[in-house]
């Protein structure tokens, strides 16, 4: 993932994660840009200059993610990859419900639009004197 970045001198540029922190604490970038917008070095808050970040580290670049699998055995690399194998086919199948469950849901949809429009032909068939109840409309249809 590359990070766009604004200089001083507004020359606009792209950064690894792992070089952010460097061009943060050396002041040669006055901006960064997050996914919620542009972020102002010195004005907005920035993870490590003062507070505390609880979530997940995603500044973790490839190489060294890398380097952990060239660690790691045959059989693990395997296994690993059996398992999202695994996870694909799962969310796959997940899909494939969700598409049919949407169907489903456009159908009652359909329906009951259906149903209120029946009901409001029926009750524009009594006269103006007749009061018809929530009961009365859901024993007829």
């Amino acid at each position: 993932m590359l990070i766009s970045v604004l200089y001083h001198d507004d020359e606009q540029d792209i950064a690894k994660p792992y070089q952010l922190d460097k061009l943060i604490s050396s002041g040669k970038i006055k901006k960064f840009l997050r996914s919620s917008g542009w972020i102002t070095v010195g004005v907005d808050p920035i993870r490590g200059m003062g507070g505390s970040y609880k979530g997940p580290e995603r500044r973790k670049s490839y190489e060294i993610s890398n380097m952990e699998d060239e660690n790691k055995t045959k059989k693990q690399l395997i296994n690993e990859e059996i398992e999202l194998h695994q996870r694909i086919a799962k969310l796959e199948k997940s899909e494939i419900e969700l598409r049919r469950t949407l169907k489903e849901l456009r159908c009652i949809e359909w329906l009951l639009k259906k149903k209120s429009a029946m009901i409001v032909l029926r009750q524009s068939k009594f006269s103006a004197s007749h009061t018809v109840t929530f009961r009365n409309l859901i024993r007829r249809g």
